[in-house]
């Protein structure tokens, strides 16, 4: 007779973390710790103002407060990185 083993329930995700004209990197982390921190270790990692990139998951804003266990994210799900487009308005010179 077998016996079943119970699934041990999931503690962590890893995560591809992509932003144009850079490195796509893994990144695993636990499904409890907000995101904010993914946020902050990316922008040092990479030299970057955390003010003014944000990070998308299913074209969605991630807030600083959410987890990827509240996200329901799954390994190698990608959170997308970009860059705010400061200025691009056209200024008349009369």
């Amino acid at each position: 007779m077998e016996r079943s083993v119970p699934k041990k329930e999931k503690s962590h995700v890893t995560l591809k973390v992509q932003r144009h004209g850079a490195e796509d990197i893994l990144v695993r982390m636990k499904l409890d710790v907000p995101l904010r921190r993914l946020k902050l270790d990316y922008c040092d990692r990479f030299g970057l103002n955390s003010d003014e990139v944000r990070f998308t998951y299913d074209g969605d804003r991630i807030g600083d407060k959410e987890t990827a266990g509240y996200l329901k994210m799954e390994d190698d799900d990608v959170v997308d990185v970009w860059s705010d487009q400061l200025g691009g308005g056209v200024t008349s010179l009369i």
